[in-house]
């Protein structure tokens, strides 16, 4: 029994530096299909776990270089009319029938974590070619600096007419764009989603997508092929696909050996 205790606590302590390390952050509309003309409260979440995300974050001006909302007709700098400390992070009226895109972008910032958690945060997050970076220069035991940034995306639907503004490209670093409008897909049907990172497909990424249906979490998850793109099996409910992408720090890396980028996608059927 003492054994049990120490292998429980042991674990318990394994998970506590993982979640320090690779909080996802999403956007989730109270509804991702209203009505015309009607607002909406969108919330900034965060966490390890898309069922149950470990807190909200309010609109952070210092934090937050863009967030837009995109129509047919339209790009909305929300963030230029956005109270700072605002919590839910909006309250957004979608005037006409089509689809939106709201995009949120997180600055850069810096993270130093010791050597086991930054080695065990990259094998959780399938970024093996980094482990064998640090073990091909011997920097297995040195602790793990890094400079995070993050875009971050939802799709709502406004009434039937499905148009393509979630499928543009909106020129940030790191970005998850889907090839087809998820609302103009059934749940079984198949969607693809590409990787861009610089403009570039991304290849050999690991990507993950969540589902939430009636309190049950699902998970599927695939590497980017040559050409960026993952395919996933659209369900009814809440989704989020989510991707971390590093590389060796490129520029001002005082105090910085690695820097991250991630994005997450919501949608709901």
């Amino acid at each position: 029994m003492p054994m049990l205790k120490t292998l429980v606590c042991v674990l318990a302590l394994m998970l506590l530096g993982l979640s320090a390390s690779a909080h996802d952050y999403w956007l989730l509309p109270e509804k991702f299909n209203p009505v015309p003309g009607e607002a909406v409260n969108v919330r900034l979440y965060f966490g390890d776990n898309f069922q149950k995300p470990e807190d909200e974050r309010p609109f952070q001006k210092d934090r937050t270089p863009g967030l837009v909302m995109v129509s047919s007709g339209e790009t909305r700098d929300l963030a230029a009319t956005t109270p700072d400390q605002q919590k839910p992070l909006l309250r957004v009226n979608f005037p006409r029938p089509g689809s939106y895109l709201l995009a949120l972008d997180r600055n850069a910032q810096t993270i130093d974590l010791k050597a086991e958690d930054f080695n065990e945060y990259l094998e959780h997050e399938g970024l093996g070619d980094i482990l064998e970076l640090r073990k091909q220069s011997n920097q297995l035991k040195t602790p793990g600096r890094e400079r995070y940034s993050r875009n971050i995306k939802a799709v709502v639907q406004v009434g039937t007419s499905v148009d393509e503004v979630p499928l543009r490209t909106l020129g940030r670093t790191l970005e998850l764009v889907p090839q087809q409008n998820p609302y103009a897909l059934k749940p079984g049907a198949d969607l693809t989603v590409q990787v861009l990172f610089e403009g570039t497909a991304l290849a050999g990424r690991e990507v993950a997508a969540y589902n939430l249906t009636a309190g049950k979490l699902t998970q599927q998850q695939a590497r980017t092929d040559k050409d960026g793109r993952v395919t996933f099996r659209v369900q009814p409910g809440q989704s989020m696909v989510r991707l971390v992408h590093m590389r060796a720090c490129q520029k001002d890396c005082a105090g910085v050996d690695w820097e991250s980028y991630w994005s997450s996608l919501t949608f709901g059927l």
